[in-house]
């Protein structure tokens, strides 16, 4: 749900040290000319092998509103990406 505190665990069974990153859009700061745009991610620390990592996360937009909407993904491998919808 949208402004909750929301709880994921990321199970790596890859054979190889990975993190689950989720894709928030862009992010803007600064204002007129100096405005700048980058990405806003965020990320578990690199997770070993059958290894667990907790990733808490507050969304305060539904999806929507993001232009290309959130997605979770695992850097490094293009078939894990997962479309993550808020209402």
């Amino acid at each position: 749900p949208r402004s909750n505190t929301n709880n994921v665990l990321f199970s790596n069974k890859s054979g190889e040290d990975r993190r689950l990153s989720l894709d928030l859009g862009e992010a803007t700061a600064g204002s007129g000319d100096d405005e700048e745009s980058a990405p806003h991610q965020v990320c578990t620390t690199l997770v070993e092998h059958d290894g667990v990592q907790n990733l808490s996360i507050v969304i305060g937009l539904p999806s929507g509103a993001v232009e290309g909407g959130y997605a979770f993904f695992v850097p490094g491998v293009e078939s894990a990406e997962i479309e993550l919808i808020v209402p």
